[in-house]
Parts: structure tokens; sequence; C-alpha cells
């Protein structure tokens, strides 16, 4: 499944738990491309001593502003290591819920199995089978919920790689939790028992009502998860802070399975090359492209071919006047027809002055929105000489 490729527009949330020494160059390192992937994202997500094992952790929805109440919720970690078994015996891996913001647990995602939910006993042992899911238990209830397969995927039908790794998904469904409605939001926070550390992060909050960052379409069967190699659109919340997305590869060694991306929703140009990052991704697989290059060969530069609406990556896309003719106004007065390349969905602008250096003011708008050659004749030209430009809206 899928390494991230595109962010664009308006969002999922993360909150990263890393300790010190090789933890921080885990999530620096190199990615398989091989590697699933799967998106979280939180307003608080930023390094952290909080903890020494685990690594990252986040939540997700697949209904981001939607209806809360037929949402599910997904909840991601890492860790520094592989387990063997993400057995309850031998690992718990749990997330504690704070429904109104006290302090308090009043709910807890745990991992077990299909075995100790039919006997309402996550602890007994002699219960356990190889039918791993998620459950939720709320503070002063009897019973425990069934949330949905660990890895949150079927695994008779993808590899969801249970077994030898440090990257775990819950999912339950928000119903579990009372949300809907004005319900929309908790603080969450993971306590987890792995390999002898038994370690507990900070709060962090999330809100399936407005989510910082949120995928445009979901993924497989509704959830976070998408496939390798897949293009997938990002809708980032504007804000003034640095949003923070972690992707989590459920097949990359250990020490590569987790990557924390920064967003920064005030700007349109992450990588401070000159471009708008929507625009240049919409014709390159990344960003960092030069804004001076032409890549094409047109002799025309990204920049200019970006600004006009032509395709930088396309040698016969850009916007070119094709040629002029004399006509007659409707007043009679002599002036000028010409025409232009334009592109199927592209409306343009023609823009006049009485000055080669301007200033050059609209005299029509909303032209053109087919491909081939398009016309426009001035039907009121001016006694003296005048100027045009052809503009991309």
């Amino acid at each position: 499944m899928n390494f991230f490729r595109r962010v664009l527009g308006d969002c999922l949330n993360i909150h990263t738990a890393l300790g010190t020494r090789h933890q921080a160059d885990a999530l620096s390192a190199a990615i398989n491309h091989h590697a699933d992937v799967e998106f979280f994202l939180d307003v608080r997500a930023f390094f952290n001593q909080e903890t020494s094992h685990l690594l990252a952790f986040g939540a997700a929805t697949d209904k981001p502003g939607g209806d809360i109440a037929s949402a599910r919720i997904f909840f991601g970690l890492a860790t520094a290591g592989k387990w063997i078994t993400p057995q309850r015996v031998f690992n718990s891996l749990d997330v504690e819920i704070d429904l109104d913001n006290n302090g308090s647990v009043d709910a807890r995602v745990v991992n077990t199995s299909a075995g100790n939910l039919n006997g309402n006993d996550i602890t007994d042992d002699s219960l356990s089978n190889d039918f791993l899911v998620s459950a939720v238990l709320t503070t002063g209830g009897t019973n425990w919920i069934e949330g949905g397969t660990l890895n949150v995927l079927d695994p008779r039908s993808q590899d969801t790689a249970l077994f030898h790794n440090g990257v775990l998904v819950h999912s339950i469904p928000a119903s579990a939790l009372g949300l809907g409605g004005r319900k929309t939001s908790f603080r969450y926070r993971v306590n987890a028992a792995t390999e002898g550390a038994n370690e507990t992060t900070g709060w962090a909050t999330f809100d399936l009502a407005a989510p910082l960052v949120a995928t445009d379409a979901p993924g497989l069967n509704g959830s976070p998860w998408f496939q390798e190699g897949q293009r997938v659109r990002l809708r980032v919340a504007r804000s003034t802070s640095v949003v923070q997305a972690l992707l989590l590869h459920l097949h990359n060694a250990a020490g590569s399975q987790a990557e924390v991306i920064r967003l920064n929703p005030a700007t349109e140009d992450q990588d401070g090359n000159g471009l708008v990052d929507a625009q240049e991704l919409e014709y390159f697989p990344t960003l960092g492209n030069s804004a001076d290059s032409d890549p094409d060969g047109d002799g025309l530069s990204t920049r200019d071919e970006l600004q006009q609406g032509s395709n930088p990556a396309d040698g016969a896309s850009p916007l070119r006047v094709l040629g002029f003719s004399a006509a007659v106004g409707v007043n009679g007065q002599l002036g000028a027809e010409f025409h232009w390349l334009g592109q199927t969905g592209r409306r343009y602008s023609i823009l006049r002055a009485d000055r080669l250096e301007g200033p050059f003011t609209p005299i029509a708008t909303g032209l053109g929105g087919s491909s081939g050659s398009q016309a426009f004749q001035d039907p009121l030209p001016p006694d003296g000489a005048a100027f045009y430009r052809v503009q991309a809206e």
C-alpha cells in the first residue's frame, strides 16, 4: 500500500510520541517503496520525550465532517521495535479515551481476540484464539464491544502483517463511544506494555467533525489504507500552525515504518520553490521542481506555464497567440481580431492598453472553454493605438 505523494487543498489527525536516540532516526529513515501506508494527523503532532519505545500515535475517521453516528474511528501507533505477536498475553496496545475532557479514562480500546470477546474476558489467556480484533469498553460498562479486525483489513484478502511488526491500527464505531450530533470530539492517549516497556503518552485531541487533515477520498474498504504507488490527495484545514501527517508503513523494515510529513497550511508553496504546490503536482509526480526550468523545451519556464494555465511537461500545450487580422468594430472603427490556442476547461480574459507598458485592463472575461483555436474581436476599439493581452483565468 502507498507512500504519500500529493498534498492539496483542506484533513486526518496525529500525535508523535518520539523518544531519544535511534527513535529520531526512525522517522527520517528511507522509505521502502514496497510498503503499505496509512495516514494520521493531529494538531498536537510534535516530537517529544514522553515515551522511549512508542514512536507515534494518531487518529482518523472514514467520514470526516460527515455522519458521525455511523462513522468509524481508526487509532494507529508505531513502536521503535517489532513485536512477535499482538496477542494480549504478550503485548497490550491500548488506547484510553477521555470523552468529557476531565482527565479521567471513560473508555478503553484494546487488542484482543474473538475468543476473548465471546467469553467477555480479555484477561483469560485460555480463551484466546488467532482471530485478532480490537474491542472497546466504556467505564462502568460490563460487555466488551467488538471494534474490527486488527489492522482493519481482512487478512484473508490483504497481508496486514500482524506478526513481527511495529505498527498497529485499531478501529471502532464512533457510536460505541456515544459520539454523534454535537458530540464529535474527545481526547485520547496510548497505554502500551510491550517488550518489558510500560508507557503512557500524553493526551491528544481528535474531532471527527473537523479533522485537520483528511484524504480527499477513502482508501481500501473505506479505510485510511492505500495501495503502494497510488497518488493520494489530502485536504488540509487552513490554520496558522504547522500540521504534521503521520504515515505508517506495514511492510517496511524496523526503523522505517513511521514517517512524519510537516504541512504548513499558511502557505500554498510548502517547498518554497516559487510554484503553487497544487498546480505543480497536477503535472509532476513530486514537489521541488525548478520554477525557471523548461522541462518540455517549448521556450517557456515552468513558472510561466503554470501562471498561464498550460502544461509545463507538454511542449504542445502553452498558451500561444496564433495570429491577428483587421476587423471593424460595431461603430465602424478599424480594430483587430486575434486568435489563440485554448485548452478544454480553461477560460481566458482579454486585456487592453493604449501603451505597450500598460496598464492593461480587462475588456472581456470567461472566453473559451474548449480546445483549439479561440477568437476575439474587439467590439469597441479605440481611435488610437491599442495593445492586447490574452490571459488564462
